[in-house]
């Protein structure tokens, strides 16, 4: 029965091609072994950064063995700065030991007048001027009655005399004159300020004897000035 069975023969085709491509499933696998091997040597050998070095443009060349390098032996001469003048120190006196000056003697060319009641011995004759801030205050400035400042009321009043030749021609008249009137009230001075010819003088010589009360602003008594009209008539 044996003898009857033969070997089947294998085919030479199919054998070369199992062949190839076994050898070339291994020359792959090698290729990929060895790939990544050399990528992997190539990152641990590169520098992570190269340092770089720039020659400046006006660097000497380097000297010789033996000698001196020019930029040493040759210094760049520099400028010397000025010093600031030292400060004095400040020197403190004992208090103890001041001394006050002798007041000068008076000058020969003044007068010497003999002193008076409540003086100051050795005072300078006339004063020097401080004491004038103990005088009496300036007078101030009268103001001008009109708008919301009345006058005060007007506590004498004396009738103007009719000139009698206006009074005979039986003439009427009228005068405006501006009074300035004192801090007492007083009538000081008057002027005419609007004429009737005739009755000037007459108008002047009444309002000068007027007198008011005393105007008080901010409880000061203050002087002031107003417009009088005076009328002269027959009636």
């Amino acid at each position: 029965m044996f003898e009857t069975l033969r070997p089947m023969p294998m085919r030479p085709k199919r054998r070369w091609l199992t062949l190839s491509f076994s050898a070339a499933a291994h020359v792959a696998v090698l290729v990929v072994i060895v790939s990544i091997g050399l990528f992997a040597h190539a990152e641990q050998a590169a520098p992570t950064s190269i340092p770089a070095f720039v020659m400046p443009a006006n660097t000497p060349p380097p000297a010789p063995a033996g000698q001196p390098h020019p930029s040493l032996s040759r210094p760049t001469p520099v400028a010397p700065t000025p010093m600031a003048s030292p400060v004095q120190p400040l020197t403190l006196t004992n208090p103890d030991t001041i001394t006050m000056d002798a007041p000068p003697p008076p000058s020969a060319s003044l007068p010497v007048s003999a002193g008076v009641a409540n003086g100051v011995p050795g005072g300078v004759v006339g004063g020097t001027g401080s004491a004038a801030a103990f005088g009496p205050p300036p007078p101030a400035a009268p103001v001008r009655i009109g708008g919301g400042l009345q006058a005060p009321a007007l506590v004498k009043k004396v009738a103007p005399v009719y000139p009698p030749l206006a009074k005979a021609a039986r003439i009427p008249g009228s005068v405006v004159v501006e009074a300035q009137v004192a801090r007492t009230g007083e009538v000081e001075s008057v002027h005419v300020v609007k004429s009737d010819g005739q009755f000037d003088e007459a108008a002047v010589n009444a309002v000068r004897q007027w007198r008011y009360k005393p105007l008080l602003l901010n409880g000061e008594p203050t002087p002031f000035i107003l417009d009088v009209t005076v009328s002269f008539t027959t009636g």
